[in-house]
């Protein structure tokens, strides 16, 4: 299927597509599953590795947004089992979580994982990767929101991320995850280098992928879109 017969189906076909959002915690849960749920999408809840393997098997998800650190089964080891059997293995799946270092990320990315999204969470980042990976939900209104200008017309920094992560998680809590991007870009950034230099495309991929979570989190779109454009 084409992007634009995947896109046309996710418009007008009879139902949404289905995401499922597999996390232990309800409060996050809840609040990836809301903002779904407002752009058109269906949304269903696991609350472990092994509630999402028994969702699957009564229905296939068109996309999996998977917390990475979870008691009993990991996010991880889910991902795993979900790429090596072929019932599942073409699920997009998403990683979300807290962890900000380079190698969580990049493992993750290496075991079949789509993308990677940092916590907090923020409506802009769900919506771009849903579009990215399932095509755009049914309403008109949010579709035409998601269209993406050309790189040269994008600011560096949209200051409406940081605002509404305010309003979220208030001012302590993005003072802090500023600050912890800031000490992970320059890890991501050796690892850009070390695996353009060596023609290393799937290094390079992972680590652009890496940065690009962080990224776009914070409203550094322009930089964000760099990265998308390098996983590409």
């Amino acid at each position: 299927m084409s992007a634009n017969d995947q896109t046309a189906n996710s418009v007008i076909g009879d139902q949404p597509q289905l995401v499922l959002i597999v996390d232990d915690n309800l409060m996050s849960r809840k609040a990836v599953g809301y903002r779904l749920e407002k752009d058109g999408y269906r949304v269903a809840y696991a609350t472990s590795g092994q509630d999402a393997l028994d969702q699957l098997a009564n229905e296939p998800a068109d996309l999996m947004f998977l917390d990475l650190v979870m008691e009993g089964m990991s996010g991880l080891e889910l991902l795993k089992k979900l790429k090596s059997d072929a019932s599942y293995s073409a699920i997009p799946v998403v990683m979300v979580s807290g962890v900000d270092k380079a190698d969580s990320i990049s493992e993750c990315l290496e075991a079949g994982a789509s993308d990677f999204l940092h916590k907090p969470v923020m409506a802009a980042a769900l919506r771009e990767i849903s579009k990215d990976l399932i095509g755009l939900p049914r309403s008109a209104n949010v579709a035409g929101q998601l269209e993406e200008p050309e790189l040269d017309q994008m600011p560096f920094l949209d200051t409406a991320y940081i605002e509404q992560m305010k309003k979220d998680y208030g001012e302590e809590t993005t003072k802090d995850f500023v600050a912890r991007f800031e000490k992970l870009v320059p890890e991501h950034v050796e690892g850009i280098n070390a695996a353009a230099k060596e023609r290393n495309f799937d290094a390079w991929r992972h680590a652009a992928g890496g940065l690009k979570g962080g990224a776009r989190t914070l409203g550094l779109v322009r930089l964000a879109s760099v990265c998308r454009n390098i996983e590409r």
